[in-house]
Formats: C-alpha cells, structure tokens, sequence
C-alpha cells in the first residue's frame, strides 16, 4: 500500500478542527501524543505515526494484555510439539513448588476444585482465577519474581493469584490466569519465558522489534502520557508478569502474528504455515464471553479475532484481524457475502487517555478502506469522526419525524431552513447533523445504515432498519451507550 492511503486518513484527520494545524496536533487534542497506526491490507503491512513528540514507526510501546495472544501462540506451539495438551490438568501443568503455591491453605474442597482447572481454561479466562490486571513497577523498583506475584508476597503489589470461582463455569477475565500460564510455558518448554517466545514466537515470525524488557541500550521506546500534552510521573513500568502485559512492540510486529494466523487458518492440505490449520481453529473457536484461547473471537460475529489492551500509567493499544471464523464453526449461512482475507488494523498509543482517539482513527481507516465492520475486540460503540466534504445521502428524508425511546422520551429528525438534517431532543434546540467517517450498517434487503454526526457533542445518529421498521439509534460517546428509537405512534 503506498503513502496515499495515510495521505488520505491525514487529511480527513486534520480537517475535523480548524484549531489545529495538522492531524498529529488534532490527534493530541483527543488525548494522545502518539498514535503508531499499522495496516494489513492484502498481506502488506504499511505504517504511519501521528506524533506530536517524535515517535516513528519503529518506536516501541506497551503491548499490554495484546501480551496474552502472544503468549497463546506460544502454547499453541507446543501443543502441535505434543508438550502440552488442552485437557491437560494443573498438577501436571506446573512445577511442584508452583502447585504447591497454588495449592498452600486450600481445604479439601478448593483443592479438589483446583486439580480440574485445565489449559483450556486457562487460556480462555474461565479457570476461576483472580487478579484482573497489574499495575507494574517503577523504575528502580525491586521486582518480584513470579512465584513471589503468585503468593502476593513483597515485593509483589498485587494480592495473591487465588481460585476464586468454579473452573470452566463463566469467563472472567484474568490477567492471574495468564501469570499461572507463563509458569506452565517456562515448564514445558525448559525456558525461561522471554527466551521461549523469541524461540516460539517472534523469531519464526520475524517480530524484531519485540521484546519482553527494554535494553539499556534502547532509545527508541515511546514515553506514557496522562493526556496528550502530559507526561505521566514515570516514562514506563515494568512488567515481570510478561505473559500477560509485558511485551514492548509495534503495531507491524503485532500484524505479522495476525497475518500468520490467518494464512493458518486458510492453509490447504500440506501447507506449510505458522500453526497446523486444526490447531489456529481451535485456537479462535469462542469457550465463552467472546473469547477462545487467549483471543477475543466472538462466534455471534465470526468476522475476525483480535484483542486490546491498557496499562498503567499511559499505554492502549487495540489489534485485529479479519476472517471467516463461521466457515469452520459451521456457522456460515449460505450465499454470505466473502469477508475480507489478509487484512487487519494495529494502534498503539501512550496515553491513557488513548481508548476514544485510537478507535476513532480505527473507525476512519475502515471508511476509507471501504472494508466491513471490524470485528468486535471491544463492546464499546465509540462515536466516529465527521467525514468532513462529503454529501448527505438524500434518502435520510425517509426518517424525518417524531421518535420515541423505551421511556417515551421524544426526539425529532428534521431539517434546517437549508435543507440539512438536524435531530433534536424535547425542547432543546436542534442540532446539524453531517455524514460520519465510520463503516455502515448492513441491513438485508435494506442497504446500508445512514450515519450521521452532531459535530457540537460526542454524539451519532444511525438512521438504519429493524426487520421492515425503520429506526434511529442514538450512539453517546460520554458513557459509549447505544439507544434505540422506534417511530411515535
């Protein structure tokens, strides 16, 4: 892909706000100093930095808990090696003097509970662990080993990594989980666990600008930020639980372990790729809550896998890639439309004011691309940016008049002296609205949803349909909600 394409997105970047001279200044204002953006189109990865403090395509960041995908391709690995299998049971997964960590104080009942926990559920957060994620160390700051992060002993900031729900009864999210994993790694592949990813991972896949702690030597590493103009009291923190927040990359590195399972998943017979077809199906077949084995691939959607993540102080990053997960789960209806192949979006920022921006410029890049929605690596429905020259569909017309909301709050599509939309809400006065830089909907046998911004607030209508009804949603970015209306009667 040539530098158009970021010409492009600079563009529709730098033209949201006349205050602000350039995409990267424009990009500050939504709260990050540098958004590193990567993008998989086709098989070629291109990459674009919007920094307003320097950092380019090579800059190093927190990966977070994108961390935890890593390290599933890892255990993958040895699973086709036949040095580990899903069914495999924790006493036989660890070192005796983790088991006996894990297992110090249980009664009769928990023990008995934590001798069924398996690497399936390990991988797919419903072991029934705790600790949802770390907060790292400061620099100069004694660490922890991981044992010591197991028993919540000092220097360890964190409470000990404890059974505290029914294996393989419900997702929950554990960041515990994948701590407990990174010793079932460094067990079975007799390594230490950076030396086994480098191994496993980022040699085989040419992620060389991957790493699990940042060399004296090494210069090029992004700094945290609070906001986009900030700094945060501390550039950086480590991270001693590695396997599940430790990894320091790109977003081109992150988008060769995203293609690599894609062309696993679309190998023929004998083909020789990354992981064995069988084994990367397995790996994005959802267990529960949206998630398979240690990456989030909802079934209902089937459109693609990925992950994101967020760390303490200034670090969130977001990576996806497409594919037709609903071919092999059996799911795939016929006559579907193809899904996009080869193709995925990494964006990594310092800030942790990141969440909001980096989405946006997710959002716009699928626009200009033209591709599908992407696919669902957060429930969050973040409002997109205004795609600034161009034209309001004229259909929107079909939706002018009175709304109601579940408590029979009233809202009105309409039009200003100019003929354009305006939306208004009971007696506030109205608000224009203009078309939005964000995927549409599609509806069957209705075409494609009609978005539209109110430039004044953090706010979307989508004009779309429900079966033969039309109806509006209400999108609000201050607490990231999605409101249906139905037609007053």
């Amino acid at each position: 892909m040539s530098d158009d394409f970021f010409t492009k997105l600079e563009g529709l970047l730098s033209s949201q706000d006349a205050a602000y001279s350039d995409a990267a200044s424009f990009v500050a204002s939504l709260g990050i100093p540098s958004a590193s953006v990567a993008i998989l189109d086709n098989g070629s990865i291109s990459a674009h930095t919007f920094s307003t403090v320097g950092d380019g395509t090579d800059t190093l960041f927190q990966a977070c808990s994108i961390s935890k995908p890593m390290a599933g391709l890892a255990t993958m690995k040895l699973i086709e090696e036949g040095k580990l299998q899903l069914d495999d049971t924790l006493p036989h997964l660890v070192e005796p003097d983790v088991w006996a960590i894990l297992s110090q104080g249980a009664g009769p009942e928990k023990l008995a509970l934590l001798e069924t926990v398996t690497l399936t559920q390990l991988l797919s957060h419903t072991a029934g662990f705790s600790i949802h994620g770390f907060q790292g160390y400061v620099p100069g700051a004694t660490l922890p080993t991981v044992r010591e992060i197991l028993i919540g002993r000092s220097p360890a900031n964190t409470r000990p990594i404890e059974l505290t729900g029914l294996p393989g009864f419900c997702h929950s999210y554990s960041g515990g989980g994948f701590t407990v994993l990174q010793l079932v790694l460094e067990k079975a592949a007799q390594l230490p666990f950076p030396k086994l990813m480098q191994k496993l991972v980022l040699d085989p896949l040419g992620m060389t600008r991957s790493f699990y702690a940042l060399q004296p030597e090494e210069k090029d590493y992004a700094s945290a930020y609070f906001t986009g103009y900030t700094p945060a009291d501390v550039p950086a923190v480590n991270i001693p639980e590695q396997a599940a927040a430790g990894l320091w990359t790109t977003p081109s590195d992150l988008l060769k372990a995203v293609h690599a399972v894609q062309l696993s998943l679309s190998a023929g017979e004998g083909e020789i790729t990354y992981l064995r077809r069988e084994i990367a199906q397995q790996m994005l077949t959802e267990v529960d809550g949206g998630y398979g084995l240690s990456w989030r691939a909802p079934r209902d959607k089937g459109d693609g896998f990925g992950h994101s993540g967020q760390n303490w102080p200034g670090w969130i990053c977001f990576a996806f890639g497409y594919a037709d997960l609903k071919s092999f789960l059996g799911d795939a209806p016929e006559g579907a439309d193809p899904l996009l192949t080869g193709c995925g979006i990494s964006i990594m920022t310092n800030s942790c004011e990141g969440a909001e921006g980096a989405m946006k410029i997710v959002e716009a890049i699928g626009y200009l691309k033209g591709w599908p929605n992407h696919p669902q690596i957060t429930a969050a429905r973040w409002v997109p940016l205004q795609a600034v020259g161009t034209e309001t569909p004229t259909d929107w017309k079909e939706w002018t008049g009175t709304w109601v909301d579940d408590d029979k709050r009233v809202f009105t599509v309409a039009h200003n002296s100019a003929g354009q939309p305006t939306f208004l809400f009971a007696k506030l006065p109205p608000l224009r609205l203009v078309p939005a830089a964000i995927v549409p909907e599609v509806y069957s046998g209705k075409g494609s949803s009609i978005d539209l911004r109110i430039p004044a607030l953090e706010m979307m209508i989508r004009l779309g349909w429900n079966g033969e009804a039309r109806i509006v949603q209400v999108w609000y970015g201050g607490n990231l909600s999605v409101t249906d209306l139905k037609k007053a009667d």
